[in-house]
């Protein structure tokens, strides 16, 4: 993105969000606003004229398929903010994976605790579920315990970096 002095009728303006925003000047002047709504952020790489002035957004038209929908997200997050003050829930989708990983770093949370597996099933699942099923021999829940203090050990000692990429 780029910023040039304010030439429209309506110029971008940080002053104009009621957010929490964050201006990071990079010494080749590359800029970077962190703007937050409640739990939710859109950063913005923007080059060219100084966002401390009003000033006019452009984009560049880049057409690269592994890029192109963030982008667009990003420019639809930024409309939203500008003419709403918010950032809408459609754009931060809950991930398929949440609920797993909040599993995980509960055992997690259990195990470095000193929990037994039953203790973190019963934090996980409630007492009847384990009173019912942890004495199946077949171990479901047992295992489904185990594997996700498996999990989070390995997230704890680096696995996390996984969702960095």
């Amino acid at each position: 993105m780029t910023a040039v002095p304010a030439v429209s009728t309506a110029p971008f303006s940080l002053a104009a969000l009621r957010h929490p925003t964050a201006l990071l000047v990079l010494p080749d002047g590359t800029q970077h606003l962190l703007a937050r709504d409640s739990s939710r952020s859109l950063q913005l790489a923007v080059r060219g004229s100084s966002l401390l002035e009003p000033v006019s957004l452009h984009t560049d038209a880049i057409f690269d398929a592994r890029h192109l929908r963030a982008r667009l997200t990003a420019l639809e997050g930024l409309n939203a903010l500008i003419s709403t003050q918010s950032l809408p829930d459609h754009l931060f989708p809950i991930d398929p994976r949440s609920r797993r990983l909040r599993h995980v770093l509960q055992a997690l949370d259990g195990f470095l605790a000193g929990a037994t597996y039953r203790d973190i099933a019963v934090a996980l699942f409630g007492e009847a579920r384990v009173l019912a099923d942890w004495s199946d021999p077949r171990r479901h829940l047992f295992d489904q315990v185990r594997r996700a203090v498996r999990r989070g050990r390995h997230l704890m000692n680096g696995g996390y970096r996984s969702f960095l990429i």
